[in-house]
């Protein structure tokens, strides 16, 4: 199912090609606004005829994606405008309003993995088509056997991650990695000590130099801890029982107070059963909303991403203390979807989902406000996606 930023113009009845200039005259666009990297429609007749098409805004030229006999899709490319948006071919050009572009201020990281942990990095992506710009990390050389990355931490502009590695044929170790983006530095804490402490580790959330993470220590029993990155000092604050070992942990402070750990609000979710119950530090019970699949807060509010089980997911406005929904954002098909964000410059919600059977991958963008969904296409080798606000 296809996606693009217009609200659904005037199609027009296509002409024979004997008539392409008069018909291309007669071109309607009823949206006026669009994003950075948003792709939006023009719609008329006989485009396909057409061989020296060209769109723009004042005199920045937009990628024309494709043309076909009643429409056309364009890009808004990073350098784009406000102003009057033009169409020209056969000689003839035709004015249409003046259109507003609204800048994505927010900058895209993705992390790729390789085949080893040294060809794994973090990249940089443009903001209009999604395509790697820069690599901003690459992961030092080291004995894992695995990286996983948890989250990208906006305010101190440090990105954190984990790596296992073993440390006898028995056992591995795992350890937490605060890589600042500043001054290239690393800062380490270990998490689990190989065979004398072999539970699995997920990382919960990162708040200024505290670090959240529950532990699985026995059946169906997970232990919440926070540990200074700088200090080192290591506080259990919290436990849940949960009816699988390795669960999907999505959580995140609540920021209105954020310095109170009492404020860590998330979901624990079975991927094999999909369900999901949610936890407030130690106050935990299961819940409506089942199948949860991402979750941030943003204020007062709460967004949870929900799989629906039937090939759809929905996105729901919730309150993020009492876990009660407020209303449906927006549902949709894909094959699979993660990585829920939000930006603040536009106020979209930004995911990764992956479709078709091909299971391509797109940055799906949700505006909150107003407009329609887009989508941008991206590199499948891609795993992982971080908004920085």
């Amino acid at each position: 199912m296809k996606h693009y930023f217009y609200a659904i113009a005037l199609l027009l009845v296509a002409c024979g090609s004997d008539d392409s200039a008069e018909d291309f005259s007669n071109v309607q666009l009823e949206t006026r606004k669009a994003y950075t990297g948003d792709v939006f429609m023009i719609t008329g007749a006989n485009f396909s005829a057409i061989e020296d098409l060209e769109v723009r805004i004042d005199n920045v030229i937009l990628p024309v994606l494709e043309a076909s006999e009643n429409t056309v899709q364009v890009l808004i490319s990073s350098g784009a405008t406000s102003g009057i948006l033009e169409i020209s071919a056969n000689g003839t050009t035709q004015s249409l309003r003046n259109f507003v572009v609204v800048e994505e201020r927010d900058t895209m990281y993705a992390f790729v993995p390789g085949a080893v942990c040294t060809d794994s990095k973090i990249v940089k992506l443009a903001s209009d088509t999604a395509l790697e710009t820069d690599v901003v990390y690459n992961f030092p050389e080291t004995d894992c056997t695995g990286i996983t990355i948890h989250f990208f931490e906006q305010t101190l502009n440090t990105l954190a991650y984990s790596y296992t590695y073993f440390v006898t044929t028995v056992g591995e170790a795992e350890t937490a990695v605060f890589h600042s983006l500043g001054n290239n530095n690393n800062r380490e804490f270990l998490l689990r000590d190989g065979p004398d402490d072999p539970r699995p580790i997920t990382l919960a959330h990162l708040n200024r130099d505290i670090l959240y993470f529950y532990q699985y220590r026995k059946s169906d029993y997970f232990r919440l801890y926070k540990v200074s990155i700088n200090g080192g000092y290591k506080d259990e604050i919290g436990g849940a029982f949960f009816t699988d070992n390795t669960p999907n942990i999505f959580a995140q402070l609540h920021y209105n107070n954020f310095y109170d750990s009492n404020n860590l609000v998330g979901y624990f979710t079975n991927p094999d059963t999909h369900e999901s119950m949610f936890f407030r530090q130690q106050l935990y019970r299961n819940q409506e909303i089942q199948g949860v699949n991402g979750f941030l807060v943003d204020d007062q509010k709460g967004y949870v991403l929900r799989d629906n089980l039937d090939g759809t997911f929905t996105i729901l406005l919730i309150k993020p203390f009492q876990n009660t929904i407020v209303s449906e954002v927006n549902t949709f098909s894909a094959t699979s979807a993660a990585d829920l964000s939000m930006s603040k410059s536009t106020s979209r919600l930004f995911l990764r989902i992956t479709e078709g059977v091909t299971n391509e991958q797109y940055i799906y963008k949700i505006p909150l406000l107003e407009g329609a969904p887009t989508k941008t296409k991206i590199d499948s080798a891609i795993e992982k996606i971080f908004l920085d606000r």
